[in-house]
């Protein structure tokens, strides 16, 4: 779990930047990942005790995935320096989170 925590965040703060966002910004996004991650790594685990692992991967990334993009859009919409685009936001740093702990996997 931590390892996937870390990797999150490494992976939505250096998008962030790369989104431009800076100062506070950059601190939301660690903090709005400090609880969105922790929460759907637990429920994975829970899940992955009464579910094979193909069925548990189909759940997180087609339901819970949806559920942090919508609940990082509302963080980013009330709490951004400039709330407009907040979905945008949301949507391109889990993309870039998700994409980057697939390769890493892949990898290493």
């Amino acid at each position: 779990m931590l390892k996937a925590l870390l990797l999150t965040l490494l992976f939505e703060i250096a998008g962030a930047y790369l989104l431009k966002l800076r100062g506070k910004d950059l601190l939301l996004v660690a903090l709005v990942n400090l609880i969105t991650n922790p929460a759907v790594n637990l429920a994975v685990r829970i899940l992955l005790q009464h579910l094979d692992p193909n069925t548990v991967r189909l759940i997180a990334y087609a339901v819970f995935e949806p559920l942090v993009i919508l609940v990082e859009t509302l963080f980013y919409h009330y709490y951004l320096s400039n709330g407009k685009g907040a979905f945008r936001t949301s949507l391109i740093l889990n993309l870039l989170s998700v994409t980057g702990g697939i390769l890493w996997n892949m990898i290493f």
